[in-house]
C-alpha cells in the first residue's frame, strides 16, 4: 500500500507543477513571479519522494531532485502521512498539519513567509487559461 501512495503522490506533485506552469501564463501571476525568486523542496523521508520548485526570472521549474540551499524545505516522514494530513485539510481540519508538526511527521525548514507570498501569487489560478497556451508550453501543437 505504501508504494501505491508513493506513487500517488508524486503524481500529484508532478500535477502541482503542472498547475503552476499553467498558471504562470496569467498575466497577473506572470508579473508577480518576475519579481520573485523562490526555491522550494518537497520530500517524503529519507530515500523517498523528492519534487523541487523553483522560481527564477518568472520561469517555474521542477524536478525529481534535491536542489542545495532552497529557501523552504517541507518534509513528512512518509507519503502516507502527506496524503492523510492533506485529505484531513481537505475535510476542513486545518490543524492537522500543527498535529503532524508536534508528533515529529512534518518538519519545516527556511522562510515560511515566503510560502504564504508564494501561494498569494498564485492567487488568480482559478481563471480560465487560453488551450493553446497549455499546449505550447508541454509540446508541440498540432
Amino acid at each position: 500500500m505504501n508504494a501505491i501512495k508513493d506513487l500517488g503522490l508524486s503524481w500529484a506533485l508532478f500535477g502541482l507543477y503542472v498547475v503552476l506552469k499553467a498558471s504562470s501564463l496569467l498575466p497577473t501571476v506572470s508579473r508577480e513571479l518576475q519579481a520573485n525568486n523562490f526555491s522550494m523542496v518537497f520530500k517524503t523521508g529519507p530515500g523517498k519522494t523528492v519534487r523541487h520548485y523553483t522560481i527564477s526570472k518568472g520561469r517555474v521549474n521542477s524536478g525529481k531532485k534535491e536542489i542545495p540551499d532552497p529557501d523552504l524545505s517541507i518534509s513528512w516522514s512518509s507519503a502516507s502521512s502527506c496524503l492523510d494530513t492533506s485529505m484531513a485539510v481537505l475535510r476542513g481540519d486545518r490543524s492537522a498539519p500543527l498535529r503532524e508538526i508536534l508528533d515529529g511527521n512534518l518538519a519545516i525548514e527556511g522562510d515560511v513567509g515566503q510560502l504564504f507570498q508564494f501561494a498569494k501569487t498564485l492567487a488568480p489560478i482559478g481563471k480560465k487559461i487560453p488551450a493553446e497556451k497549455l499546449k505550447s508550453l508541454f509540446g508541440k501543437t498540432a
